[in-house]
């Protein structure tokens, strides 16, 4: 009867021990349990957070090419603007080079008109260079030291070459005092009459005496000649138009 209360304490220690172990086991279980759901989430967030900086990332990164893309178009822009003035500017050079070979081509076809022109001078006839005095006179003697421009310089040529063949193309009369071979110290009034820049004649007013022009090294320098004055008087009414017939008066004429 006495093995009884022993088997009972014996039962009762085994369970109690298998409790405690069962005790034990679940506890490191839990543990375990709740290391693997904080690991869990430990892990989601992390997830969570490098989604978040991924996305970051990845707006980063386009804004960054954006700005990248733009840049390189700007500076596209810029290297064509650049181009472009370039171009522009070596245009300007090249026409400025053009625009002085030119100027200084004209230079001296001006200057070569001007001498030119200055020789022809002393033939017109001294009523033509009265006209034309005040443009001849703008003619530099030295085109280093002409104070007016080259375009001045051109239209008082064309002007003076102008009115030179507005002279040539007509007959002219012009009145003055003169003295007269052989007539002693008086002065009379004669006419000289100028059919263009080719021949010249004068008579006096009486009609009395006569003669023809012809051109010399200082300008046109007359002679007598009354045979002609009968002709020139008739010629010189015609002109003034105190002669009510026209008719064919024979001169001569000297090719100058």
């Amino acid at each position: 009867m006495k093995l009884k209360p022993l088997l009972f304490t014996a039962l009762s220690l085994a369970a109690g021990m298998v409790f405690a172990q069962a005790d034990t086991d679940v506890t490191a279980t839990k543990s375990k349990l709740d290391k693997w759901v904080e690991t869990q989430q430990l892990i989601s967030e992390q997830k969570n957070d490098w989604a978040v900086e991924k996305e970051i990332l990845e707006d980063t990164r386009k804004l960054l090419e954006d700005e990248l893309a733009m840049l390189e178009e700007k500076i596209a822009e810029l290297e064509g603007d650049s181009t472009e003035a370039d171009k522009e500017r070596d245009q300007l050079l090249l026409n400025r080079v053009e625009f002085k070979r030119a100027e200084a081509s004209m230079t001296d076809s001006i200057r070569q008109l001007e001498v030119k022109l200055l020789a022809l001078v002393p033939q017109f006839p001294k009523p033509l260079r009265s006209k034309l005095e005040p443009y001849i006179v703008q003619i530099p003697k030295d085109p280093a030291k002409a104070r007016v421009s080259l375009s001045d310089r051109l239209v008082t040529v064309l002007g003076i070459l102008g009115q030179a063949e507005r002279f040539n193309r007509s007959i002219h009369l012009f009145s003055s005092t003169e003295k007269i071979e052989g007539q002693g110290d008086e002065a009379r009034q004669v006419w000289q009459l100028y059919w263009g820049l080719g021949a010249a004649y004068w008579v006096d007013s009486t009609g009395a005496y006569a003669g023809v022009g012809s051109l010399g090294q200082e300008g046109w320098e007359f002679s007598t000649d009354n045979q002609l004055a009968p002709g020139l008087n008739t010629l010189r009414n015609i002109k003034e138009g105190t002669e009510d017939e026209i008719s064919f008066i024979e001169m001569p004429a000297k090719l100058q």
